[in-house]
């Protein structure tokens, strides 16, 4: 019903990139891939924000194109770089891709961008971990044991 709606309204506007961000969102939760062409659409007619970016590089990630998902966090970041959330998603990506300090470099700007979220000093004590920074790994574990538990 919903993307019936927006189909119906993108007939009368069809320059109106939030309508085709939200009927490609639709689509892409439906697991269809005309969301993609619309996400496009959307990038197309306004490509100041951020969130098109972001739900491409979602479907990107859990579709294994993990080159295409860094992409897209990358154009995402380049409009909002205040977004602590967008480098905690890309450090999962470059973590997925063996670029462990590459991770720790966007895990490390999340946390000076919201200093308050145990876990992502818990995932930066992880990937020093992975690359022998142990003494780093203990003391971000130290950090995230005094902090509450947020997601």
């Amino acid at each position: 019903a919903l993307i019936h709606h927006l189909t119906g309204y993108l007939q009368k506007k069809p320059d109106n990139a939030i309508a085709f961000h939200n009927r490609g969102l639709a689509y892409l939760e439906l697991g269809m891939e005309e969301g993609l062409a619309d996400m496009d659409r959307s990038i197309a007619i306004d490509n100041s924000k951020p969130q098109p970016h972001r739900v491409l590089a979602m479907f990107w990630e859990t579709n294994n194109d993990l080159k295409l998902a860094l992409q897209h966090y990358g154009k995402a970041l380049a409009m909002d770089n205040k977004d602590f959330s967008l480098y905690k998603s890309r450090s999962g990506i470059y973590e997925k891709m063996g670029e462990y300090d590459m991770a720790i470099e966007d895990i490390s700007r999340a946390i000076l961008l919201n200093p308050s979220f145990k876990n992502f000093f818990v995932h930066r004590s992880e990937l020093y971990r992975i690359i022998g920074e142990v003494a780093k790994a203990i003391k971000d574990e130290e950090t995230a044991e005094r902090l509450e538990y947020t997601t």
